[in-house]
């Protein structure tokens, strides 16, 4: 006979999503900043403003290989013949032959493409009508000097560095990474009966979306006090930023982790989501620290970490937005859904989206917590609202994405 003792203290008291978002951004704050070379700089956040120091170009440029001249030279309709400036001088009444991003002299004001002129002794000829500023990049059209570049809260893309560097910036002050450590709850780890691979997958999936300092530690068993003096060590040891526990969430006879995760002290926590599947995520924040509390079954772990750790991390990374998933199209449903008693819920149903004729459509899947192959098989996913208990065949819904899983 189960006791009714055995869930003091589980019991769930469930957050919205927006709720979920607000707690987390009033419990987190963004870890110090870090100066990094803007080659090793793609995947950090800019902890302020980068202004642009000079303008791009700094001259006008010419965007092809030919001839600069000034419009002011052609007086008659083409073939045009104009004298190739000399060496050492440059005058508005020649022409000079300059290389695709090479200055433009400031006497001329436009450039004929090699492919329209030909050079005949010192001369060459135009064989097209050429317009004022044609061929030109003009001066601080592309940047201008004190222009905002990168904003902060703003990640540095891979495409950043050539910018930043043609701008003579070496290095740029970002926030520093959460360090995460990672660990799977249960009795069954421990004693080796069987294998577990949830952690694996989340701790993958945080490298792939630039979160290097991510350490999957051994398992920890089903016991209050080991989990919470774990906890205890990982976040006072000045080593984590981010604790993870992974199983061990719900309010089974077994399920002790949130017992130890609540007695640590916090500004603020939240116990179970208004998502299913993911229902049981649970989290602790206080300033630069936190613990997420996952369920063990991938699909559900998979929930928590969309909506509630990944929004940590983008939290304490300095991210100005924290919500990790985005709408990445509308697509037609193919089979009518159907949620019954988690109408109350959010509900999130991993699809397959493709398009066909010119056309596209999403294939649900039906929710199955312990579905293992779905988040394999799955490109994207629809996040129904709460209040919602059915979907019909040929809906447009909302494709979601996240970077690095879907």
């Amino acid at each position: 006979m189960v006791s009714h003792m055995s869930f003091l203290g589980k019991m769930f008291k469930y957050v919205s999503l927006n709720e979920v978002l607000a707690i987390i951004n009033a419990s987190l704050k963004p870890l110090g900043t870090i100066k990094v070379d803007i080659r090793r700089s793609a995947g950090y956040v800019a902890s302020s403003d980068i202004k642009a120091p000079a303008d791009i170009p700094k001259n006008n440029i010419s965007l092809v290989d030919g001839f600069s001249l000034n419009i002011s030279a052609i007086k008659s309709d083409p073939p045009i013949k104009i004298p190739l400036c000399k060496e050492d001088r440059v005058t508005s009444r020649c022409a000079k032959y300059v290389k695709t991003c090479e200055e433009v002299p400031s006497e001329h004001n436009a450039v004929v493409p090699l492919e329209v002129a030909k050079v005949e002794g010192d001369n060459v000829i135009i064989f097209k009508r050429i317009e004022l500023n044609e061929n030109i990049l003009k001066r601080s059209s592309d940047v201008r000097k004190d222009e905002v570049i990168i904003r902060r809260g703003a990640k540095i893309l891979p495409q950043h560095i050539r910018l930043l560097g043609e701008l003579g910036i070496e290095f740029i002050e970002v926030f520093r990474k959460p360090r995460i450590a990672v660990i799977p709850i249960g009795d069954e780890y421990v004693s080796g009966l069987a294998k577990e691979y949830t952690t694996y997958t989340l701790c993958s999936i945080m490298r792939n979306l630039g979160y290097l300092s991510v350490h999957r530690l051994g398992p920890l068993g089903d016991d209050v006090k080991a989990i919470l003096t774990s906890i205890k060590e990982l976040l006072e040891s000045g080593n984590y930023d981010v604790v993870v526990t992974v199983g061990g969430s719900s309010i089974g006879l077994k399920d002790f982790t949130w017992l130890a995760v609540k007695n640590l002290k916090a500004s603020y926590s939240f116990r179970g989501v208004k998502i299913y599947p993911g229902k049981t995520t649970s989290f602790v924040g206080n300033g630069d620290k936190a613990i997420v509390v996952l369920p063990g079954p991938l699909y559900s772990a998979l929930c928590g970490l969309i909506f509630v750790l990944l929004p940590s991390l983008r939290r304490l990374e300095g991210m100005s937005s924290i919500r990790a998933d985005k709408v990445c199209c509308i697509g037609t449903l193919l089979r009518a859904l159907s949620f019954g008693r988690f109408k109350p819920f959010s509900k999130v149903v991993y699809s397959i989206t493709k398009v066909e004729e010119g056309h596209i459509y999403v294939e649900p899947f039906d929710i199955m917590p312990h579905s293992i192959s779905q988040p394999a098989k799955a490109n994207s996913f629809i996040l129904v609202d709460e209040g919602v208990d059915s979907i019909p065949k040929g809906s447009p819904v909302e494709v979601r994405i996240v970077e690095g899983i879907f």
